[in-house]
């Protein structure tokens, strides 16, 4: 019989809790992914899962102790990890970087992650790496599709369909087709559900539609290189039963190329290199799926977001215990706005022009280093800088139903960045690895905090000062035959953290606001998983 993971997740905190006595609850079966390494968790999102989760990133994220989620609609949850959201955890989707295009955030990346197109999910909780863009204080995710040259050889595929209630459908597809040195790979999903009903029978505006397709064209030529081109295009809808306004466009458009090259047979072991292009296309209105008045000089809202970025990593082999990765990433994106009524009215938002209002560039350079003590102990550490820079393209701003004159027009800003971590990993024994690391990193602020909110003094956030962050973190890993567990500890000082405060009154008006405070979070984190047949 094949076997079945069941695993316990617990999660510990300080708060205050209340219980209710003497009610029968449904029993609730709950599956979640274990650490793999330290501070590491690896998960395959192709696998079953219980309770089943949204077709999205986020609600897949949320199966693995000290995740939770944001939930916005069936397409677009925002995840957070130990407490912290944004930009604060980075997503990466076959290494590249994926920003939304509303204000609001009702676009997060995870909003165009389809989870079933990849092979792979890996967590990598807290500042514990440098690797992998800036401002990690949270932790980093990792979405990726992965191919064995042997196994590329014919053609295989994959197919999966998951039928639930209230009309939720799931298809996913997976084809590759290849021999010794070409292959190419096609992925493509689909899911939608309809409004669901609340304990009371009544509907709630929460229906949903996403799909998403991708191709790749490899060519090895032996078992150490590939180079491969990839294509995506994905779109999606949802409706919103917390706002005004539904999701009715999610659209992306994707071009990546990638080169890797290993066992070079010097102390060059590797090096891998990359470029992208991703473009999203949001749009929010009150017409396609509630019955808002078309007409609406905004009835519709459509920003949108063109990033382009590369990314190049060399592996040296120091010596036989010693390994350094040396690298530099690039990043810069480019955000739009425009807004009117829908097409076919006076004012069509589709014959507008695009107003640029935001601009962000980012330049890293990085290095991460392992040192092998004997065969039971490890020191990982890394050091990274980058040059980050954002400009504000915004002449007025908008206040309520009225505008008023940016005070921060075509103001540049231009900061370096620095993060580094050191941890220390030591087997006692065969089953136990203990671990502690401190990490620290500075995360400048994203356009959700600058770009769509207000300062305490003026009409702009956009010289709110960058997050820095301190953290410790402590835990140990167990497995024994087929058991395994892990628990984990964290503690962290930050210094300027971007606070978004609600309800600020100034004068008359209720605004929201980013502002600068000092903050402190700590936590716990347990699981423990056995397989059953």
């Amino acid at each position: 019989m094949k076997l079945k993971m069941i695993a316990a997740s617990v999660a510990l905190a300080l708060s205050n809790a209340a219980l209710a006595a003497d009610e029968a609850l449904d029993e609730v079966v709950v599956t979640a992914p274990q650490s793999s390494a330290p501070l590491t968790v690896q998960t395959d999102p192709k696998k079953p899962r219980q309770p089943v989760p949204a077709h999205d990133g986020a609600d897949y994220l949320k199966t693995i102790p000290g995740f939770s989620v944001i939930r916005k609609g069936g397409t677009d949850g925002d995840p957070v990890l130990r407490g912290m959201a944004g930009s604060r955890l980075n997503i990466l989707l076959d290494g590249e970087q994926i920003f939304g295009g509303c204000g609001g955030r009702m676009d997060p990346p995870t909003a165009y992650v389809f989870p079933g197109s990849y092979d792979r999910i890996t967590v990598l909780k807290g500042p514990q790496t440098v690797l992998y863009g800036a401002g990690n204080s949270a932790g980093t995710v990792l979405f990726e599709r992965s191919l064995d040259r042997d196994a590329q050889v014919g053609t295989h595929g994959q197919a999966s369909l998951m039928l639930g209630s209230y009309g939720r459908n799931d298809e996913m597809l997976s084809a590759t087709t290849g021999t010794e040195k070409y292959y190419v790979r096609a992925d493509a999903t689909r899911s939608h559900a309809n409004d669901y009903k609340d304990g009371n029978g009544v509907a709630v505006h929460s229906s949903y539609t996403r799909w998403s397709g991708n191709a790749a064209l490899g060519w090895t030529p032996d078992a150490d290189t590939r180079a491969e081109v990839t294509l995506a295009k994905s779109d999606g809808q949802a409706a919103y039963a917390d706002r005004s306004v539904d999701g009715s466009k999610f659209a992306r458009d994707n071009f990546g190329v990638k080169f890797e090259k290993r066992n070079l047979g010097g102390t060059l072991e590797a090096v891998e290199a990359q470029a992208y292009y991703n473009y999203v296309d949001h749009v929010m209105d009150i017409y396609t799926l509630r019955s808002g008045n078309p007409a609406s000089m905004m009835a519709a809202m459509n920003p949108d977001r063109k990033t382009t970025g590369g990314r190049a990593v060399g592996t040296l082999q120091v010596a036989d215990n010693s390994q350094l990765k040396l690298g530099l990433d690039t990043q810069n994106n480019v955000h739009t706005n425009r807004s009117g009524a829908a097409p076919g009215y006076t004012g069509d938002y589709t014959l507008k022009a695009r107003t640029k209002d935001a601009e962000f560039k980012n330049i890293g350079v990085f290095g991460e280093w392992r040192q092998d003590v004997g065969d039971t102990r490890r020191v990982i550490a890394g050091l990274r800088a980058d040059s980050w820079q954002a400009t504000d393209l915004r002449s007025m701003i908008m206040r309520g139903m009225t505008t008023v004159m940016n005070p921060t027009a075509n103001q540049t800003r231009k900061e370096t960045l620095s993060s580094g971590f050191m941890r220390y990993e030591q087997d006692t024994s065969a089953t136990h690895t203990w671990y502690a690391g401190v990490g620290r990193t500075a995360r400048a602020p994203d356009y959700w905090e600058l770009f769509n909110k207000e300062s305490l003094t003026t009409a702009s956030a956009f010289n709110t000062r960058s997050e820095k962050t301190m953290q410790l973190d402590v835990g140990m890993n167990y497995r024994a035959g087929d058991l395994s567990g892990s628990v984990s500890a964290f503690y962290s000082k930050i210094t300027d953290f971007n606070l978004i405060q609600s309800n600020v009154m100034k004068g008359m008006t209720a605004v929201t606001v980013t502002r600068n405070v000092n903050a402190t979070t700590y936590g716990a984190e347990a699981g423990v998983s056995y397989p059953l047949s």
